[in-house]
C-alpha cells in the first residue's frame, strides 16, 4: 500500500533496513534528488521571513525546518530539489539572507542520498563552534537521564545494547573499587573520548554528591597531534579532570604511575576488540605478570566502530576535530595519515563517521 510517495513495509525493522541495501536496485529512480543541510544557531522564528523569501523565489525547491535540541545549533534547514541548478541558486540566496555568524555548518549530500555528505569548508563553522564549546566553562556533558531510552530493556537497537553493556561494566567497576582507586586513560582518541563521556555520566548517577575530581592518565608520546593536545586540555578543564601526564610508553608509564599514585588499582580504557592484540581480552583483565599490577577495565570492548560514532553523534558529544578532517584512527603525525577510503573526488575528505567498512579503520596508520 502507498500514500503518494510513502510506502509501508511489513517486517522486523532491523532486518528490513538491512534488506534495503541488497534490494536497493528495486527502488532506484531515473530522477535524481539533491539535498543540502544548513545548521543554524538561532531559533526558527528569527529567520522565518528569510526562509519564506527563498521559498517563494524557488517553488521547485522544498525547504524543511527542524528544531534541534543541543548546544551547538538550534535549527536544521534542508533544501531539496530534483533541479540541481535551482537548489544551488536557492542556497546562494539563503546564504546572502542569513547573517554569517549564525551559520554553524553546511553539508552537501551526495545525489540521491540523505546521509552521505561532506562539509562545505568555505561556510562551515562547526569546527570553530565545537572549539568554543570545548573551551567554555559550561559542560555539554552526558547524563544517564539522556540515555534512559537506550537503557530500557525494551530497546533492542545496536546502540542500546552497546550502552547497556558499558553500563554493566561501570556498575561492576564501582562495586570493586572506590573512586580513589580508579583512573581513566585518555589520549584524545575517539574510543577513550566515548568512554570519558560515559564515565562522567555514570559517576554522576552512582555518586550524585561527589565533589572529587576524576583522575585521568595521559601517557604522552613524543610527537602528539596539536589538535589532540588541545582537545585533551579542553576536556581536562571542562570535566574537571585531575590529569596525570606521563611522557612514556604504556609499560613504563604504568610503572611510574605505581610509584606516584600507589592508591590506584584500576585503569579504565577505551580499547576495543578490533584493536591490535585485543581479540582475547575480557572486560576486566589484569595486566601481565611482567607488568605493574593493574586491573584494566574495558567498557566498550565489544563496541563496533559504527557504534562509537553512533553514540558520539546521537548525543552531540564533542570529539577531536581531526576526525572531521578524514582521520579515522590517531597515533602521531609521523605514523598517521588521513584515511584514503574517505577521499572525495575534489580532494577533500569525508568525516570519520562516514567510513562504511570497519576493517579499514586503521588504514591511515603505519603503527
Amino acid at each position: 500500500m502507498n500514500v503518494h510517495n510513502v510506502f509501508i513495509f511489513p517486517g522486523v525493522p532491523e532486518f528490513m533496513q538491512k534488506s534495503f541495501t541488497v534490494n536497493q536496485y528495486l527502488f532506484s529512480a531515473e530522477n535524481k534528488f539533491y539535498l543540502m543541510k544548513i545548521y543554524i544557531s538561532v531559533n526558527e522564528d528569527e529567520i522565518s521571513a528569510k526562509i519564506k523569501k527563498v521559498d517563494d523565489a524557488f517553488p521547485d525547491v522544498s525547504i524543511g525546518s527542524y528544531p534541534m535540541l543541543n548546544d551547538i545549533y538550534k535549527v536544521k534547514l534542508t533544501l531539496e530539489s530534483e533541479n540541481q541548478e535551482s537548489l544551488n541558486s536557492a542556497f546562494d540566496l539563503l546564504m546572502k539572507e542569513l547573517p554569517s555568524q549564525i551559520i554553524v555548518s553546511v553539508k552537501k549530500c551526495e545525489p540521491n542520498s540523505r546521509e552521505d555528505h561532506h562539509e562545505l569548508i568555505n561556510t562551515s563553522k562547526e569546527c570553530q563552534q565545537r572549539s568554543r564549546l570545548y573551551s567554555s566553562t559550561q559542560l555539554n556533558s552526558l547524563s544517564v537521564v539522556d540515555m534512559e531510552h537506550y537503557l530500557d530493556t525494551s530497546n533492542t537497537t545496536s546502540l542500546a545494547s552497546a550502552l547497556k553493556s558499558a553500563y554493566a561494566v561501570f556498575n561492576q567497576t564501582i562495586q570493586m573499587y572506590s573512586l580513589d582507586e580508579i583512573c581513566i586513560g585518555f589520549n584524545g582518541g575517539k574510543d577513550c573520548t566515548a568512554v570519558l563521556h560515559l564515565y562522567v555520566a555514570f559517576i554522576k548517577k552512582f555518586y550524585p554528591d561527589n565533589t572529587k575530581r576524576i583522575t585521568g592518565l595521559y601517557l604522552k608520546n613524543a610527537n602528539p597531534f596539536k589538535e589532540a593536545q588541545d582537545f585533551i586540555k579542553n576536556c581536562e578543564a571542562n570535566y574537571n579532570i585531575d590529569m596525570i601526564v606521563i611522557p612514556a610508553s604504556i609499560k613504563e608509564g604504568l610503572e611510574n604511575l605505581k610509584e606516584s599514585h600507589p592508591k590506584i588499582k584500576a585503569v579504565i580504557m577505551g580499547t576495543r576488540r578490533h584493536d591490535p592484540y585485543s581479540s582475547q581480552l575480557k572486560s576486566f583483565t589484569m595486566t601481565d605478570v611482567s607488568w605493574p599490577s593493574y586491573m584494566r577495565v574495558f567498557p566498550i570492548l565489544d563496541w563496533s566502530y559504527a557504534e562509537v560514532w553512533d553514540f558520539l553523534r546521537t548525543f552531540d558529544l564533542p570529539y577531536c576535530r581531526l576526525y572531521d578532517e578524514g582521520y579515522t584512527s590517531l597515533g602521531d603525525p609521523k605514523n598517521t595519515l588521513k584515511n584514503q577510503s574517505l577521499l572525495l573526488k575534489d580532494g577533500r575528505y569525508s568525516p570519520a563517521y562516514m567510513l562504511q567498512e570497519e576493517s579499514l579503520e586503521r588504514e591511515g596508520r603505519n603503527k
